[in-house]
């Protein structure tokens, strides 16, 4: 992929790419992407999920 991306680079095209990784992001980026996503939509949206249940039903299950 950092090949792709920085062949692309050379002919002066932007780049974008997505990962869920932050070191791969950095690779990215040091390959030549212009514009990394990091993350996904689903991902961002389980882990405040998560945050919620933790701060809500553990206490309830503890009796708190």
């Amino acid at each position: 992929m950092k090949q792709s991306i920085k062949a692309s680079a050379d002919t002066g095209k932007s780049i974008a790419i997505n990962t869920c990784n932050l070191e791969q992001a950095q690779d990215y980026l040091d390959a030549g992407a212009n514009f990394v996503l990091v993350g996904a939509d689903v991902q961002q949206l389980n882990s405040a999920a998560r945050g919620l249940v933790e701060k809500f039903i553990t206490p309830l299950k503890e009796g708190k």
